[in-house]
């Protein structure tokens, strides 16, 4: 009997995602303090949180993408082809190519490098004034609905999108949830057959297991065969 790491699972894998997610959204968050200010608005009496300049808002965005890159290509390639959630979760990469970074690459052209190409579609088409503009009238609209005060109006005017605006924000927007629900089918995929390996799995001929679970495999000296027998023919001498 020989050794065998087990296939990781659906829920594990899940597991070790959210970590992944929860531990990048946190730091997107905290740094996207850096191109945000406070803005005061004298019609509602009130200040809103607005995106500060270009500069800022471009360099909030550039961050994302260089932390992406270490998250799930720089780090997996010094550990071997695990994330931060896989290393806390316990789970390994096994690869049947020899080349480590080639496997990380091609893994990542399902994730990491999707999320990297919405962001720059953000960066070409949802400038600042776009942002600052939803922000502000999310904001009335929310707080101020059924307000009939002019300058509440005058307010919405000046920051409702034009129709190229909208749309621009509309598309990119649209490839968000897309993008997630392909991720979520492709790591359900894992789930599809016994043997537990992904669509991912299969195309980069790689495979998430355990690196503390094993399971026993029989080696083919061991598996019992029925050989057949040579026939040997008998004459029979009848004596008269």
């Amino acid at each position: 009997m020989i050794k065998k790491n087990k296939n990781a699972g659906l829920w594990i894998r899940l597991l070790s995602i959210t970590i992944d997610v929860f531990l990048f959204c946190s730091l997107a968050m905290s740094l996207s303090l850096i191109c945000l200010q406070t803005k005061y608005f004298g019609q509602l009496d009130k200040s809103i949180y607005v995106v500060k300049n270009d500069y800022w808002y471009y360099l909030w965005l550039f961050f994302l993408i260089l932390m992406l890159l270490i998250f799930f290509v720089v780090i997996p390639i010094f550990t071997k082809g695990k994330t931060i959630g896989m290393l806390l979760t316990r789970l390994d990469l096994k690869i049947q190519d020899k080349s480590i970074y080639k496997v990380i690459l091609k893994r990542n052209q399902f994730s990491t490098f999707l999320w990297i190409v919405l962001i720059i579609l953000f960066m070409i088409f949802v400038s600042p004034k776009i942002v600052n503009k939803i922000v502000v009238s999310s904001y009335v609209n929310k707080n101020y609905k059924n307000s009939s005060d002019e300058t509440i109006k005058q307010l919405l005017s000046e920051n409702s999108l034009t129709i190229l605006e909208t749309s621009f924000y509309t598309i990119v927007c649209t490839l968000s949830p897309i993008i997630l629900l392909e991720q979520l089918f492709l790591l359900m995929s894992s789930s599809f057959k016994k043997e537990k390996i992904s669509i991912v799995d299969r195309l980069t001929k790689s495979q998430i297991v355990y690196s503390n679970k094993f399971e026993n495999i029989k080696q083919e000296s061991e598996i019992n065969l029925i050989k057949p027998i040579k026939n040997i023919s008998i004459d029979i001498k009848w004596k008269e």
